[in-house]
This record gives C-alpha cells, structure tokens and sequence, in this order.
C-alpha cells in the first residue's frame, strides 16, 4: 500500500472501499482474529498507562496497529477529560508538566506528546464518522497514516456493509475510565458499546468536533442489536508470550506468494487467424504522422469502423475471420467487431506463425467493477476534469483529452559504449559519449518521468485506490499468458534497486481522461500494452487497423495487443470514458542486454 501523509480524503475512502469478503489479503475475518489475540492484558487508568501502551503496541502488526489508534485516541479523550474537569491543568502544556515530565524514564518529549494527542482527535475523528469499526478497516490496509471524511457511494455500498459485518463477529466494548463528573456532563457510561451508534456517537461528541447527522436508513445495517458477549479492549495486560501472533491463518493470507486472488479460473476461447504481422502491408503505418491530416484520416476511418460486420458467437466470428485475410492481409476497408458478449471469459487471437495478436478479458470481478470508476475519480480528488461527451452533432468535436503518463523510461538512456574507461561518468561533463550531444549522467539509469514527481500525490493515491485492480490483471497475466508474463516481469525485476512496480508485470501506467484517441502506433512500447476502460459511456471501440478488428470495450474491460506494430484508434462514445495504460518501454532490453552500454565501465561497478 503506498504511504502519504497528505492523502485526500476521498483517496482514503476509495482505499478502505477496495476490501471486500472474497479478499484473500484484504480480509476482515482475519484482521478480527488479530484483534482479538491483542486484546488479552489489562492496564490501569492512568495516562502514564495510555503512553505505556503506545510504546507496546509500536508493532506495524493489524491488531496491534488497531490498538495503537484506540490508544491514541483514549489519550485524546483523556486530555480533554483533565481540561474538562482539573483546575490545575488549562492547557497540553500543563498537562504534560504534571503527569509526563515527573517521571523518570521512557517518556515522550512535549513535541510527541502534543503530536499524539493530535493523531488521537483525527482517528477520533474518523471513528465517530463510521464506528471504531474503521479503525481496525484503517488499520488493515495500513492507512493509519491518514484520516477522511465520507464519499457517499462508497461508503454507502461498501463501507458500512463491512461495518456491519465486523459488529456483528467482532462484538467490542471499550472500558471508560474518565472522572465521573466528565462522564456525566458527556452522559457516558463506564463501559462504551461499540455495537451502539448511539453509544458510540455519545462518546466521540467528547472530542468537542461538529459532526453531521447520521443518515438513519444508509446506517440501518448497524442498528441490528448483536446478543453475544462482549469482547472488552484495553482491558487485559498482555505479556511478551502472550503476543505470540504465529496462529493458523493460512485461509486468510496468500502464503503461496500468489497475491489476492489465488483461484482464478478464465474460460478462455482461441481464434486462430491467417494475419501475417511480417508483411510489408501490415507493417507500413497508413495513417498521417500531421495531427491535422490524421484527423481527417481519423473522421474517414472511423466512419469505415462504425459500418464493421457484427457477429453472433464465436463460431461465427471463426469463420468470418478465416476468410478475412487472404495472403496474409486484410483486402479492403472491412472491419469485423469483437462484441464483449460472446466472450466466455478471455479471448485470445493469434496470428498466423501462432504469435499472439490480442488477449481480451471481461472478468473483473463485480466486486471491484462496481466501484472502480468512483475509486477512480476519487484518486482525482473528485477534481471536475470527468466530462459527460454527448452525441456527434453539427459542431466539430475536441479530439484533445487529459493524460498523465507515470512511467519508467530508458529508450533516451544514455549509452556509456564509446565513455573512457578512465573518467568517472560524472566528471564526463561536456565530453559527450557516442551519439549523444550533451552528456546526462542522470540518464546513465532508468529513469522515472517527470510527471511521476509532478503528479506523485495522485500517483500515491491510484496505487492506494487501485491495488486490487492491478493485482487482478497481474494475476490474469500470470494464468493466461505466461510467456508474455515471463517476458515482461522479467524486466521489472531488473531495475535498480529492484524497487518492483504496482502495475507489474508493466512497469508504466498512462491515465487517459475524456479519451478517444486519434490513430497512432506506441513504436516506444515493449511486447504488449494493456488497455482497461473505465466509465459510464457507450461506444469507444478500440479499433485494430491492419487487422481490421473493433474490439467494444465495456467499463472494466480489457484488452491488450501488440500496441508497437498496430495501428490503433478508438470510436466516438457518448458518456464518461477514461482507460487505465499499462506497458514497458521497449528500451529495457538496452538496460537487460548490457546496462546501456556501462556494464564492463570499471567505475560503474
């Protein structure tokens, strides 16, 4: 999971909204298990015993991380409780001077100690917004580092029902220890139900935050009462032993190093072709290299797309194709549609020699498909740049579109064949190697794109957002095409540093907001590309030139296909259509072949 500490809030929500039941990693049943062996030791009162179990729950381990937030949080409360009710403290400060600082040893610094405090009043905060319950989901996915306020969908449709289920396995009671006169003037009990909204709103209102009305009928899943026993926190003291943490939890974690989803199972549908990708004719591009005269190329070949033969099955779509490439190559302006609907699962093309042309999945699973464009839209921060596109009329439409390209680069690296074996790379200067007129030693590597540190908090927040999506197409890739797989993963475990990549086995992702893009070719891309489409729209076919196929992606489709020798374009659509880029450039095999030349350099060593 990426880590910022200046996360959006609904980056947050988007996050905590990618857990769901089927998870094999992402899984509340085994976060439970973990808080309940925590809980098993008991403290006294005191708020020298608060930061006492700060120090012993510093473990990054979920349970104790979920103690550690409740521990914030009692400090918190606590504060506030003396504030409340002492004469003799006004202020932090005053606090700190007279339980923190008389003791001998161990303790934290002022600076810490109001720092805590504060951490206890933001995990309040966004407790009181849900339940403790998003505490331990905060916990799980380790964004303890931030707090958020509600995006409505998804918390409506995922959030709470997760809530509701950890209430109702994992039935909590929190031991309130303040003085009785704060306990009254806040009309808290001395042990806090964390099953009750009620009880637990009560309690957070002591964090003296304004916070808005609970939506009863969005909450109904958690008033249900739950009749078991409670399991009380902070009400044991543990011991050493005791944190033994080595259970049987193998149903819970992917042990086998296969991520999050270990029983994947494509039906996938082979259609064998007669395209020859080695002629001359399917190699030229035939577009125009002029944006203005590929846009009129574009309009005309769009037009030729839109009139593509249909097909009913993928018998059919067999036996078009087996006569569509007579001597190797498309005669013609024909195209033939892929519709999604008759795919069982996958669906694999393959050229003539047997190489593959494009593999094409529809099986995200519905738990992520329905919440993949909001977790996308909120990684934006909810920013207004989703823009509805109407029908074609009169007017002549903005082919333009918003992009961010995060990406490893090394087809500019700099090559170090013709350096002197006697010069250190970095006192080069202007004696520039071979084929370069200004020698970059910042070159001499990979290299990440510009955009990567201009846009890093909305990298960090796609990863955040998107985990499970680039963990399922890693996972489909591995099982349906382990060749290609093999070939590119290859790749990403060769970077310096082996810093690995959260869109592996790609190295690059490219975000295309608004999109329908005019007909190019990615000369720059390595074996395949992979194109997912994400949206509310109609339309946007990605069209395959030279191969004469429209393929209709629908949100959470995807396809990926040898994007450096096929021209591709997409159709008009009507709607929000945004598509997820995924690919390596083909200049690692310079890095893989011989560290773009520096491999033998005696200073490189």
């Amino acid at each position: 999971m990426a880590r910022t500490s200046t996360a959006s809030s609904d980056t947050i929500i988007s996050a905590l909204a990618t857990i769901h039941l089927e998870s094999n990693e992402m899984e509340p049943k085994m976060w439970m298990d973990r808080v309940k062996q925590v809980c098993i030791s008991s403290w006294d009162d005191s708020i020298m015993s608060v930061l006492q179990r700060y120090h012993a729950f510093s473990s990054q381990e979920v349970g104790m991380v979920f103690m550690k937030m409740l521990s914030y949080v009692e400090l918190a409360v606590k504060c506030q409780s003396l504030l409340h009710s002492s004469t003799d403290v006004s202020s932090l400060r005053d606090i700190y001077a007279t339980f923190i600082a008389p003791l001998p040893d161990d303790k934290a610094t002022l600076h810490t100690f109001v720092f805590w405090n504060a951490l206890g009043h933001k995990f309040g905060q966004l407790a009181a917004g849900g339940s403790i319950y998003v505490l331990l989901m905060v916990a799980g996915l380790d964004l303890y580092w931030s707090i958020a306020r509600a995006l409505g969908k998804l918390v409506h449709s995922r959030i709470i029902p997760i809530i509701a289920f950890m209430r109702e396995k994992l039935p909590l009671s929190f031991e309130n220890h303040f003085c009785i006169d704060f306990n009254i003037l806040h009309g808290l009990s001395a042990t806090v139900d964390c099953m009750s909204l009620k009880d637990s709103d009560r309690f957070f209102d002591c964090l003296e935050r304004k916070f808005p009305s609970r939506s009863c009928s969005s909450w109904k899943p958690c008033l249900t009462p739950v009749l078991d026993d409670l399991l009380p926190v902070f009400n044991i003291v543990a011991t050493a032993d005791s944190w033994n943490l080595n259970v049987n939890s193998s149903k819970y974690n992917a042990s086998d190093g296969q991520g999050l989803f270990t029983d994947i199972d494509i039906e996938i549908a082979v259609v064998a072709m007669q395209f020859d990708p080695s002629l001359l004719e399917n190699q030229r591009f035939t577009a125009e290299h002029d944006r203005t005269l590929n846009k009129a190329w574009n309009k005309k070949e769009r037009e030729l797309a839109e009139t593509r033969v249909d097909v009913s099955d993928l018998s059919a779509l067999q036996s078009k194709l087996d006569m569509f490439y007579p001597g190797g190559h498309k005669l013609g302006d024909s195209y033939v549609q892929t519709s999604m609907d008759i795919i069982p699962g996958a669906l694999q093309l393959c050229n003539a020699d047997g190489s593959l042309m494009a593999f094409v999945c529809n099986t995200m699973l519905d738990a992520m498909r329905e919440t993949l464009y909001d977790r996308l839209k909120a990684s934006f921060d909810n920013l207004d740049i989703f823009q509805s596109r109407l029908p074609s009329s009169t007017h002549e439409r903005d082919d333009r579109f918003e992009t961010v390209h995060f990406s490893w680069w090394n087809c500019y690296g700099v090559s170090g064949e013709a350096a002197p074996e006697d010069v250190h790379p970095h006192f080069l200067g202007a004696r520039a190697a071979k084929g370069c007129r200004e020698f970059n030693f910042t070159q001499m590597l990979p290299y990440l794109s510009q955009e990567m540190f201009n846009h890093e908090q909305l990298y960090l927040n796609i990863q955040a957002s998107l985990a499970d999506v680039f963990e399922w197409i890693k996972t489909v890739f591995r099982a349906c095409l382990p060749k290609e797989y093999k070939a590119l993963v290859e790749l990403v475990e060769l970077l310096p540093g082996k810093p690995d990549s959260p869109v592996a086995p790609f190295l690059s992702l490219v975000i295309n907001i608004n999109v329908a893009t005019l007909a190019h070719r990615d000369a720059k891309d390595k074996l395949l590309c992979l194109v997912l489409a994400v949206g509310h729209f109609t339309g946007g076919g990605i069209v395959l030139k030279e191969q004469g196929l429209v393929v209709e992606l629908r949100h959470s489709d995807f396809i990926a296909f040898t994007s450096a020798d096929t021209t591709h374009f997409n159709l008009e659509y009507v709607g929000e259509r945004a598509s997820l880029v995924v690919h390596i450039d083909g200049g690692f095999d310079k890095w893989k072949e011989g560290h773009n030349g520096w491999e033998d350099h005696s200073f490189f060593h």
